[in-house]
């Protein structure tokens, strides 16, 4: 599963450093300094989907989290995801 999307600035108007995409089972990372755009690769996600959360760190070291729903693929094919993080 490939979950992908854009990163919004912080509240405070700071720039996006890293994304970090966490469920029961794994924890991905990414660093998205000067892009504002993240694509992780999960691999124990099962058919009917996990909750994860998603924080996103900013430059001045504010953060902010988003609760997020990782589809599971319904065949054996990879899916793909998209997820827009916004404070």
């Amino acid at each position: 599963m490939t979950v992908s999307g854009t990163v919004e600035d912080c509240d405070s108007g700071s720039s996006p450093e890293d994304v970090t995409i966490e469920t029961s089972k794994e924890s991905k990372s990414k660093d998205v300094s000067g892009t504002n755009k993240y694509s992780v690769v999960f691999k124990n996600i099962p058919k009917n989907g996990r909750a994860g959360t998603a924080t996103v760190t900013c430059e001045d070291g504010t953060s902010y989290d988003q609760k997020v729903k990782i589809k599971g693929s319904q065949n054996a094919q990879p899916a793909k995801q998209k997820i827009n993080l916004e404070p």
